[in-house]
């Protein structure tokens, strides 16, 4: 017999496995259900929407913000 301890235990276990991020995934995995997301775009749109974010990328968006400066709602 198994005390409520184990079982929670156990409940605990299962859902950190099943929920944990796993960083080699890519978003075409997870996405890969649901079925209206394929059908908004084309294959060329897909191409960039997956495409991985480069160094310089991301660089040239981080510059682009003012510096202390965070937008209202209604920017």
């Amino acid at each position: 017999m198994h005390s409520q301890e184990d079982i929670s235990k156990e409940v605990v276990k299962h859902f950190k496995k099943a929920y944990q991020r796993d960083s080699n995934k890519k978003i075409e995995d997870i996405l890969w259900g649901i079925e209206p997301f394929s059908n908004m775009f084309d294959e060329e749109d897909n191409a960039r929407i997956y495409a991985t974010v480069t160094e310089e990328e991301s660089l040239t968006v981080m510059k682009s913000f003012k510096k202390d400066k965070w937008r209202s709602p209604d920017d």
